[in-house]
Protein backbone atom coordinates (compact mmCIF):
# COMPACT_ATOMS: atom_id res chain seq x y z
CA UNK A 1 0.00 0.00 0.00
CA UNK A 2 1.40 3.69 -0.06
CA UNK A 3 2.01 5.46 2.58
CA UNK A 4 -1.22 8.06 2.74
CA UNK A 5 -0.40 9.39 5.89
CA UNK A 6 3.10 10.04 4.49
CA UNK A 7 1.19 11.36 1.33
CA UNK A 8 -1.48 13.65 2.82
CA UNK A 9 1.38 15.35 5.16
CA UNK A 10 3.89 15.76 2.54
CA UNK A 11 1.43 17.16 0.07
CA UNK A 12 0.14 19.63 3.07
CA UNK A 13 3.67 20.89 3.86
CA UNK A 14 4.21 21.77 0.66
CA UNK A 15 0.99 23.83 -0.12
CA UNK A 16 2.12 25.42 3.18
CA UNK A 17 5.65 26.10 2.19
CA UNK A 18 4.37 27.94 -1.05
CA UNK A 19 2.31 30.07 0.97
CA UNK A 20 -0.71 28.92 1.47
CA UNK A 21 -2.19 29.22 4.94
CA UNK A 22 -6.45 28.66 4.41
CA UNK A 23 -6.29 24.79 3.09
CA UNK A 24 -9.29 23.35 2.71
CA UNK A 25 -9.21 19.37 2.20
CA UNK A 26 -11.69 17.48 0.74
CA UNK A 27 -11.61 14.19 2.33
CA UNK A 28 -12.46 10.74 1.42
CA UNK A 29 -15.21 8.53 3.11
CA UNK A 30 -14.74 8.47 6.99
CA UNK A 31 -13.31 5.09 7.70
CA UNK A 32 -11.95 4.02 4.09
CA UNK A 33 -7.95 3.39 4.96
CA UNK A 34 -6.76 5.65 2.87
CA UNK A 35 -8.98 8.53 3.40
CA UNK A 36 -8.60 8.41 6.73
CA UNK A 37 -4.68 8.06 6.31
CA UNK A 38 -4.83 11.18 3.94
CA UNK A 39 -6.81 12.99 5.97
CA UNK A 40 -4.94 12.16 9.25
CA UNK A 41 -1.63 13.51 7.35
CA UNK A 42 -3.51 16.45 6.52
CA UNK A 43 -4.21 17.67 10.12
CA UNK A 44 -0.81 16.52 12.02
CA UNK A 45 0.46 18.83 9.14
CA UNK A 46 -1.65 21.78 9.83
CA UNK A 47 -1.46 21.55 13.65
CA UNK A 48 2.41 21.30 13.67
CA UNK A 49 2.16 25.00 12.07
CA UNK A 50 -0.21 26.02 13.46
CA UNK A 51 -2.85 25.95 11.20
CA UNK A 52 -6.77 25.66 11.82
CA UNK A 53 -7.89 22.37 9.77
CA UNK A 54 -10.51 22.76 7.12
CA UNK A 55 -12.30 19.27 6.16
CA UNK A 56 -15.90 18.18 4.19
CA UNK A 57 -15.77 14.69 2.97
CA UNK A 58 -16.48 13.27 -0.05
CA UNK A 59 -16.86 10.55 -2.06
CA UNK A 60 -14.61 9.80 -4.42
CA UNK A 61 -16.09 10.99 -7.73
CA UNK A 62 -15.27 14.13 -9.62
CA UNK A 63 -19.06 15.42 -8.95
CA UNK A 64 -18.49 15.05 -4.85
CA UNK A 65 -15.62 17.83 -5.75
CA UNK A 66 -17.92 20.09 -7.72
CA UNK A 67 -20.56 20.30 -5.25
CA UNK A 68 -18.64 20.15 -1.62
CA UNK A 69 -16.49 22.51 -3.77
CA UNK A 70 -19.27 24.75 -4.72
CA UNK A 71 -20.90 24.55 -1.23
CA UNK A 72 -17.71 25.32 0.83
CA UNK A 73 -17.16 29.13 -1.45
CA UNK A 74 -20.74 29.99 -0.83
CA UNK A 75 -19.94 29.96 3.01
CA UNK A 76 -16.51 31.27 3.10
CA UNK A 77 -14.29 33.04 0.70
CA UNK A 78 -11.00 32.98 2.52
CA UNK A 79 -9.41 29.95 1.17
CA UNK A 80 -6.09 29.80 -0.65
CA UNK A 81 -5.39 26.51 -1.39
CA UNK A 82 -7.55 23.22 -1.83
CA UNK A 83 -5.50 19.05 -1.03
CA UNK A 84 -8.03 16.93 -2.78
CA UNK A 85 -8.17 13.44 -1.70
CA UNK A 86 -7.73 11.91 -5.41
CA UNK A 87 -7.18 13.54 -8.53
CA UNK A 88 -10.80 12.52 -9.47
CA UNK A 89 -12.14 14.85 -7.20
CA UNK A 90 -10.14 17.45 -8.00
CA UNK A 91 -11.15 17.64 -11.68
CA UNK A 92 -14.56 18.45 -9.70
CA UNK A 93 -13.14 20.92 -7.47
CA UNK A 94 -11.40 22.51 -10.50
CA UNK A 95 -14.78 22.91 -12.44
CA UNK A 96 -16.55 24.17 -9.71
CA UNK A 97 -13.32 26.79 -9.47
CA UNK A 98 -13.80 27.87 -12.75
CA UNK A 99 -17.48 28.95 -12.45
CA UNK A 100 -17.11 30.52 -9.68
CA UNK A 101 -14.65 33.06 -11.67
CA UNK A 102 -11.69 31.73 -9.54
CA UNK A 103 -8.51 31.07 -11.76
CA UNK A 104 -5.79 28.57 -10.93
CA UNK A 105 -3.45 28.67 -9.20
CA UNK A 106 -4.01 32.57 -9.40
CA UNK A 107 -6.64 32.63 -7.21
CA UNK A 108 -7.05 29.26 -5.39
CA UNK A 109 -4.37 26.24 -5.49
CA UNK A 110 -5.17 22.60 -6.22
CA UNK A 111 -3.45 19.50 -5.30
CA UNK A 112 -4.77 15.76 -5.95
CA UNK A 113 -3.62 12.41 -5.35
CA UNK A 114 -2.71 9.38 -7.02
CA UNK A 115 -0.50 11.05 -10.04
CA UNK A 116 -3.49 9.68 -12.55
CA UNK A 117 -3.71 10.67 -16.18
CA UNK A 118 -5.96 12.85 -15.54
CA UNK A 119 -4.26 15.08 -13.71
CA UNK A 120 -2.10 15.92 -16.46
CA UNK A 121 -4.98 16.00 -19.07
CA UNK A 122 -6.36 18.63 -18.22
CA UNK A 123 -6.02 22.65 -18.80
CA UNK A 124 -3.67 23.91 -15.55
CA UNK A 125 -2.03 19.96 -14.81
CA UNK A 126 -2.27 19.15 -11.12
CA UNK A 127 0.35 18.64 -8.45
CA UNK A 128 -0.43 15.60 -7.21
CA UNK A 129 1.05 12.85 -4.76
CA UNK A 130 2.60 9.77 -7.05
CA UNK A 131 1.38 6.35 -4.82
CA UNK A 132 3.80 4.47 -6.99
CA UNK A 133 1.33 1.84 -8.26
CA UNK A 134 4.04 0.27 -10.52
CA UNK A 135 6.44 -0.28 -7.22
CA UNK A 136 3.15 -1.76 -5.32
CA UNK A 137 2.72 -3.73 -8.61
CA UNK A 138 6.48 -5.04 -8.63
CA UNK A 139 6.02 -6.04 -4.90
CA UNK A 140 3.09 -7.99 -5.06
CA UNK A 141 4.45 -9.62 -7.89
CA UNK A 142 7.60 -10.69 -6.43
CA UNK A 143 5.76 -11.84 -3.35
CA UNK A 144 3.04 -13.79 -5.28
CA UNK A 145 6.06 -15.67 -7.15
CA UNK A 146 7.86 -16.21 -4.06
CA UNK A 147 4.79 -18.04 -2.24
CA UNK A 148 4.08 -20.09 -5.67
CA UNK A 149 7.96 -21.00 -5.27
CA UNK A 150 7.83 -21.88 -1.99
CA UNK A 151 10.27 -19.31 -0.79
CA UNK A 152 7.97 -17.58 1.43
CA UNK A 153 4.78 -18.41 3.69
CA UNK A 154 2.23 -16.14 4.33
CA UNK A 155 0.85 -17.23 7.86
CA UNK A 156 -0.68 -13.90 8.52
CA UNK A 157 -1.01 -10.67 6.80
CA UNK A 158 1.66 -8.30 5.93
CA UNK A 159 1.55 -5.03 5.30
CA UNK A 160 4.18 -3.27 3.18
CA UNK A 161 3.91 0.59 2.54
CA UNK A 162 5.82 2.47 -0.48
CA UNK A 163 6.92 5.06 -0.14
CA UNK A 164 5.05 8.28 -1.52
CA UNK A 165 6.58 11.32 -3.20
CA UNK A 166 5.22 15.09 -5.03
CA UNK A 167 4.91 15.36 -8.55
CA UNK A 168 4.62 19.46 -8.88
CA UNK A 169 3.19 20.41 -11.67
CA UNK A 170 1.18 24.01 -12.71
CA UNK A 171 -2.02 24.03 -9.99
CA UNK A 172 -0.61 25.72 -6.73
Amino acid sequence: VSDDLQGGYMITEHLIEIGYKKILHLAGPKGDSSADGRREGYIKCMERYGLEPIIRYTKWEIEDGYFETKKVFLNRDDIEGIFCCNDEVGIGCYRALKELGKAVPEDVGIAGYGNTDISRGIEVPFTTVDQSAEEMGKIAATLLLDKIEGKRKFNEAEEIRVVTQIIIRNSC
